[in-house]
């Protein structure tokens, strides 16, 4: 039976890893790009005035290893957390029913809640996207320094 053997896996390996450790900042940057890209995004899907979509922002690890959006820290106008608020419209929120103390008064509210947006759930298909074209450039970054 014939018999295969791979030689210099071990030095490619190497190589690979000092183009990667060659630019430390690289890792942040791409994370940077993929948080800024997210960000446009969600705003894109949470839509309206631009209310919610002012309260968000893009972060990035402390270490350079992820991309997030998030709620900004702080409060609005009417003392609510921007993160409460954000929340609220992500996954919806009930109503209070109106006391109808009156004779003769008849609500006009019909439902008992306010149906989520879920703009963050929307915009999960596009960080996959996203991530994976921003690695693909580093990838091709990686390539053209083996070939150097």
């Amino acid at each position: 039976m014939g018999a295969v053997q791979l030689t210099g896996l071990d030095g490619l390996q190497k190589r690979i890893q000092a183009a990667i450790d060659s630019n430390p900042d690289r890792r942040r940057e791409m994370h940077e790009r993929i948080a800024e890209r997210l960000l446009d995004k969600v705003q894109g899907e949470i839509g309206g005035s631009g209310r919610i979509a002012g309260m968000q922002e893009a972060a990035v690890g402390s270490g350079g290893g992820y991309a997030a959006v998030r709620p900004r820290r702080g409060k609005d106008r009417t003392g609510y957390a921007y993160g409460a608020i954000t929340n609220a419209v992500e996954n919806g929120h009930s109503i209070r029913r109106p006391s109808g103390f009156a004779k003769g008064y008849r609500a006009r509210i019909r439902k008992r809640y306010v149906l989520g947006r879920h703009f963050y759930a929307k915009s999960r298909t596009e960080a996959l996207r996203v991530a994976l074209d921003e690695a693909g450039k580093w990838a091709d970054e990686i390539v053209r320094t083996l070939r150097g």
